[in-house]
């Protein structure tokens, strides 16, 4: 593996740290973002720093480097990209749909005095996303078993 990716790992984990620090030692509006960077941060940073060390082990150079040559096939095989742009579509087509009219709804609740608190409209735009992704990911999987 490359000494970037390790380099990576060690950034994201002291990065994770620091914001662990913030959120244990300060007392603000911003403890529920520092306590999520920092699970990111940690989480992340710590996995790539162990599957660094693990693959790095000149016992498993061999394995590590089959894994890659499947991986660079599986990336740029053609169906795959196919599929990966058209279930990219289909997932950006629906996710503008979907925003429309949630916009839409919002513009309503808001006129109607409903909305007060822009937690609701976070969570909303969070759900969004959340919905995007899976979208993409369970169209591209259909598409696969079809061809």
């Amino acid at each position: 593996m490359k000494k970037s990716e390790l380099i990576t790992g060690v950034i994201l984990t002291l990065a994770g740290a620091a914001a662990l620090a913030a959120a244990l030692l300060t007392e603000t509006a911003f403890d529920g973002i520092f306590w999520g960077v920092a699970g990111a941060g940690l989480c992340l940073g710590i996995g790539i720093v162990i599957r660094f060390f693990r693959w790095s082990a000149p016992d498993r150079s061999e394995q590590y480097r089959e894994i890659l040559e499947n991986k660079e096939i599986g990336v740029n095989d053609e169906l795959n990209r196919k599929l990966r742009d058209q279930s990219g579509r289909i997932a950006y087509s629906t996710g503008l749909g979907i925003i429309s009219v949630t916009m839409m709804i919002l513009a309503v609740l808001d006129a109607a005095g409903v909305i007060r608190d822009s937690r609701l409209t976070i969570l909303v735009l969070g759900a969004i996303l959340l919905i995007q992704i899976i979208l993409g990911i369970a169209v591209f999987s259909h598409l696969r078993k079809k061809y």
